[in-house]
């Protein structure tokens, strides 16, 4: 059986201008898979503008996999998913809070396991 080893993660980013602001975590090493257990982000100011959306995906191999959304983010909410997912190896989870003001903050926050691609994984 698979040795599981934790994962906590804590990313965040600042606007340095008004626009899409993009938080990621750390890409994936080639010898494991990560297991995200519950990942959770939030906002210091609601989006104002255009496309006033938060966006949790997957990202690697050439193109966003989306996970979930959010329509008019509102300041200092937790948004979650309770699903968990897996992430293997060059792909990170990401989120984008579009239509972030000017300063924003944008939080991303995740925990988890990960196991070594050579020991397998039991899906547990």
């Amino acid at each position: 059986m698979a040795v599981k080893r934790a994962i906590l993660i804590h990313e965040e980013g600042k606007a340095a201008a008004a626009g899409l602001l993009a938080v990621k975590s750390q890409v994936v090493p080639p010898d494991q898979v990560w297991c995200i257990q519950r990942y959770a982000f939030e906002g210091s100011s609601a989006t104002v503008g255009g496309n006033t959306r938060a966006r949790a995906y997957k990202s690697g191999h050439g193109y966003n996999h989306y996970l979930s959304e959010r329509t008019s983010p509102t300041a200092n909410v937790l948004y979650w998913d309770p699903d968990p997912i897996w992430l293997h190896p060059g792909e990170q989870l990401c989120v984008e809070w579009d239509q972030a003001q000017l300063g924003a903050l944008v939080k991303l926050f995740a925990e988890g396991y990960w196991v070594s691609v050579s020991e397998g994984m039991d899906g547990g």
